[in-house]
């Protein structure tokens, strides 16, 4: 199965940013027109274009090329824009308007622009951790890491559901009914995956819950550079 990527062509830093925190969590690459498709650490098939106000001119050829390939793309708008008040025939810049990205908003931008069998049948690429749902395969960094079919299930259910905290009966279910054994068996599985993928302070615990993978820890685990 194919990667698929996002042109990150914003303008501003802070969003820049989000969309490459964001499109990771998701299980997307991403890649910048200053670095360029090649450039981006793996084949993959660019599906969206990502831009701001600014980047829209900045990046226009980029776009305008993803287009012709009939790639989607997103316009959005920066945390300022100046809004103009005529006063005696003179233009007197008087608003400002934040409008910062959410991962909420991210994830309707993608929802919106590719399909959803195109969204499930694809290799999920968590940074250095990529992950095909069908064939239960898990590599990290080029390398390919045996784990149980079970824990594999558990782990992508977690980052389905990055950042919630999910029950242990929601977990229980995807198992095959006669693996399931009340919270027991699932406590069983987060205890391999914590050991075998080095996760302890990334899928926490949650009290009287379940469990949940940290955003933050899981993107900074996702990113790090070995030394």
């Amino acid at each position: 199965m194919e990667i698929l990527s996002i042109m990150n062509g914003a303008a501003d830093s802070e969003i820049r940013e989000k969309i490459k925190r964001f499109a990771l969590l998701k299980g997307f690459l991403t890649w910048t027109p200053e670095t360029g498709p090649g450039k981006a650490g793996a084949p993959h098939k660019t599906v969206l274009a990502i831009t701001d106000m600014e980047g829209a001119e900045v990046y226009k050829r980029d776009m305008e090329r993803l287009y012709k390939k009939e790639c989607p793309g997103a316009i959005l708008f920066s945390r300022e824009k100046t809004i103009r008040y005529p006063e005696k025939n003179r233009e007197l810049a008087a608003i400002c308007i934040s409008c910062s990205l959410s991962f909420q908003t991210f994830q309707k931008i993608l929802f919106g622009n590719i399909q959803e069998d195109v969204m499930k049948n694809r290799r999920y690429c968590f940074g250095k951790l990529q992950m095909e749902k069908k064939q239960h395969l898990l590599i990290e960094e080029g390398r390919e890491l045996k784990i149980g079919p079970y824990e594999f299930d558990v782990l992508f259910f977690l980052l389905e559901h990055m950042g919630r905290a999910v029950s242990r009966e929601e977990i229980n279910k995807i198992l095959p009914q006669r693996k399931r054994e009340g919270g027991r068996n699932v406590d069983t599985h987060i205890k391999n995956l914590r050991r075998r993928l080095d996760l302890n302070d990334v899928i926490l615990s949650v009290r009287s819950v379940g469990y949940r993978i940290d955003e933050e820890r899981f993107y900074q685990k996702m990113t790090e550079k070995q030394e």
